[in-house]
């Protein structure tokens, strides 16, 4: 697979997670956001229609305590009938629009006046309910409605209270019927919402009123809705959920409140019960989860495009270099090799370059001891010993002209391996001739870009392995006190050229170990080490690994290395184990690296199970600390 497309691949795919995970997050925000303001919205709602009827019967409770007060000397037993009805009538046409009846009562249940002319005088109801509470003293409220006796299929709330003589004892029993439409009317004109349907339930959960049913379905239980459970059961006096519809189509919004009485009307255990369907109490949601689609396939669009393009860049001069390394390894050292980029791939030019012109002026010498060769042995024509010689040595000219030309175009055939090979020579050994100081910096230049480049190609590869969750593991047992000293002696050298110093502190028992893939651990603490070495002073820098056991009960090594150096500032620190995140951005920075080394560091980390932080409380430098699952007795390979 070419370069081009390796990058466009990974790049692409870092694009989607991103923005998937960044638009799922988002989404979930806002739609959790939402649909908590609309279900709180149809809470409120509920609850403050429940109130006005938990007001409006506290008023019924009010009248027929103000009506049956003992002070009240016109209901009292001296004042006649008439006058008592003439009373009463007074206060209806005063709030006619609140009560259909006010009828008296004897002590013994017949009916002496009322204010209505449909009301039977002499009518016992010596038996009903109203009156056997009201002429004990109590004053009496229906908890669901009834039908009043003067109109057929006509609900009414019944409010009755006991009438007192002078002399204090109860005399008779004043009843007020107050109609149950006002209830509905409260009902109809308190919910405004749309899509919405509305039951009054009493106590055992029979239907007082509904929108979902005519007068002839009054009466039917919805006790078997999970919401009544729930608000009847709750301490709460308002409960919500989401279940089946009533209709049993769908699910729907369900949101229950509790009449809770309103001050000295303590309720009368009735429970309004607003249903509104999901798709019409979310819709809004639905609308912003399709935009927020679309807007994530637009922005994903032009991200594609954008990483084609940026991929396109990047890989154009790495194809012209590779291009160009197929041309000469096929003899073309004619051509023009650009050297112009200001980085890695432009230093690999710049050699590659280099390179080509060395083996074209090798070419141009072969070929010219070839003519002089072929001369001469024109001119030894006549001289067979001479001829002989001159045609040895010019067949091994020829042969040394094949090898070294086979040699050339086999190599060139992988640019980066030769490259580095001969660097290594020219710096390690003599074998091919004393460099001079220019020259041995020129090849020390070579010798780091290429390490470089294979440094940063393998930073990429264990990211992506990383990303893609693909990194293997290959844990064991490994004894920590071993491990550490032999960590410490493969760091050493990248120390001392800088006389810095590097230790160790290991703070665990002797035959404690770490269950772990003990390379890869050595490239965390190797990567944190180098991180040191970059910002401690020369001459005086410390740095320390240190490893010590958890203090929790979760079996867990802690690991940190600490050093002397500048430290890191606080705003740095949540951003230091992004990808691709330095410290020091500038164009001359001193610090080099990919910006890789700690965000492997915590994919490394987190594959083992473990986690990696700054040290906050550490102001001598910087610190960074990880943790490792201990011993687990076993060996084991993961991904």
């Amino acid at each position: 697979m070419e370069i081009k497309s390796k990058l466009f691949i990974i790049m692409v795919s870092l694009v989607i997670v991103t923005l998937l995970v960044t638009s799922i997050i988002s989404l979930n925000s806002f739609s959790t956001g939402m649909i908590s303001e609309i279900r709180k919205h149809l809470q409120d709602n509920t609850a403050s229609t429940m109130d006005k009827i938990s007001e409006t019967m506290f008023d019924r409770i009010s009248d027929i305590r103000f009506l049956t007060d003992r002070n009240n000397v016109i209901l009292s037993e001296p004042s006649p009938t008439q006058k008592k009805l003439e009373y009463l009538n007074s206060v209806l046409r005063i709030d006619r629009h609140t009560y259909d009846l006010a009828a008296i009562f004897d002590n013994n249940g017949k009916e002496i006046g009322a204010t209505s002319n449909a009301s039977v005088i002499g009518t016992d109801r010596s038996h009903e309910s109203f009156f056997k509470s009201a002429v004990r003293g109590v004053i009496f409220f229906d908890k669901v409605p009834v039908i009043s006796n003067n109109s057929l299929n006509h609900y009414v709330i019944r409010v009755a209270g006991p009438l007192y003589a002078t002399n204090g004892n109860i005399y008779g029993v004043l009843l007020l019927e107050f109609p149950f439409s006002k209830i509905s009317q409260i009902l109809q004109t308190g919910t405004t919402l749309p899509h919405t349907e509305i039951n009054l339930v009493s106590n055992n959960g029979s239907i007082m009123y509904s929108t979902s049913y005519d007068n002839s379905n009054l009466q039917k239980s919805l006790s078997h809705l999970p919401i009544f459970a729930k608000i009847k059961n709750s301490s709460s006096s308002i409960e919500s959920l989401i279940a089946t519809n009533i209709n049993g189509q769908g699910d729907a919004l369900f949101v229950a409140s509790k009449d809770k009485g309103y001050l000295d009307y303590p309720g009368s255990g009735w429970f309004l019960i607003t249903t509104q369907a999901t798709e019409q109490a979310f819709s809004r949601v639905l609308d912003l989860r399709n935009s927020f689609i679309l807007a994530t396939i637009l922005v994903l669009s032009v991200a594609i495009i954008a990483v084609f393009l940026v991929t396109r860049t990047i890989s154009k001069p790495i194809t012209e270099l590779k291009e160009a390394a197929d041309k000469i390894s096929k003899g073309e050292l004619d051509l023009n090799i650009n050297a112009t980029a200001d980085d890695e791939i432009g230093d690999l030019a710049h050699h590659l370059d280099n390179m080509r012109e060395s083996i074209q002026t090798r070419d141009r010498i072969l070929r010219l001891q070839t003519e002089g060769l072929e001369k001469a042995n024109q001119e030894l024509r006549t001289k067979e010993q001479e001829l002989a010689k001159a045609y040895g040595t010019l067949k091994e000219s020829e042969k040394a002209k094949e090898i070294f030309i086979s040699m050339v175009s086999h190599e060139l055939k992988t640019p980066i391996v030769p490259i580095k090979v001969y660097s290594e020579m020219f710096l390690k050994t003599t074998s091919l001739g004393v460099l001079n100081a220019k020259q041995k910096k020129a090849m020390q230049i070579v010798s780091r870009s290429i390490e470089k480049l294979e440094a940063l190609v393998g930073d990429v590869l264990d990211v992506y392995k990383l990303d893609i969750g693909m990194l293997t593991l290959s844990k064991y047992d490994v004894d920590i006190t071993e491990f550490i000293n032999r960590t410490i002696s493969d760091l050493t050298p990248i120390t001392v050229e800088k006389q810095i110093e590097l230790k160790s502190d290991i703070r665990t028992a002797k035959e404690d170990t770490v269950f772990c893939d003990p390379k890869r651990i050595e490239q965390v603490l190797s990567n944190l080490v180098k991180n040191s070495v970059d910002f401690v002073p020369d001459k005086g820098g410390r740095i320390i690994i240190m490893v010590e056991k958890g203090r929790n009960a979760n079996s867990e090594f802690i690991f940190t290395v600490e050093d002397n150096g500048i430290g890191i500032t606080a705003e740095e620190r949540h951003k230091l184990f992004d990808k691709f995140y330095q410290i020091d951005t500038s164009v001359t920075r001193k610090h080099g690296g990919s910006g890789l080394g700690l965000a492997i560091c915590r994919g490394i980390v987190e594959a083992h199970g473990g986690k990696i932080w700054i040290d906050d409380s550490y102001t001598n430098g910087a610190a960074f600390n990880f943790t490792i699952p201990s011993s687990q007795g076993q060996n084991e390979t993961s991904h």
